[in-house]
């Protein structure tokens, strides 16, 4: 059977790409905020749930965590947003809880990111809508 042009056309030749394209080994905030959400959900019986919602904006990522009580129609309360480029970190904050407002707005890493969110997850606001949601919950 004769080649076809595309089997054989100067393009096939042209490939400059390296021979091993592969991920790259880290734990985007995405990632890691799909883990905390899934976390809220089985600390909490099920009562309420942990979503991650990614939307794009141009070349920036978005990435918002919402606390969601099933029972209360769904009811979604935004805890944090963060955003990023196809590089996942440094990642920047759009919105967080107000008694961490004073931990910053950009992490560089991963480290600095799970820190960062270590103490948004603990904050007394958190702590507070995550019980108020619970007290409504049950009834």
């Amino acid at each position: 059977m004769p080649e076809s042009k595309a089997e054989s056309g100067p393009e096939n030749n042209l490939d400059l790409w390296p021979k091993e394209i592969v991920a790259t080994d880290i734990t985007t905030p995405a990632a890691i905020m799909q883990m905390q959400a899934s976390l809220l959900s089985k600390r909490t019986n099920y009562k309420l749930r942990g979503a991650v919602e990614t939307t794009t904006a141009g070349s920036t990522l978005l990435q918002t965590f919402y606390i969601v009580a099933p029972s209360l129609e769904n009811y979604r309360y935004e805890l944090f947003a963060v955003y990023h480029g196809a590089v996942p970190y440094p990642v920047r904050v759009k919105s967080a809880p107000q008694d961490v407002k004073d931990l910053g707005f950009l992490m560089e890493n991963e480290q600095e990111f799970l820190a960062w969110l270590r103490a948004v997850l603990a904050s007394s606001e958190t702590k507070r809508v995550v019980g108020a949601l619970l007290a409504q919950v049950k009834g």
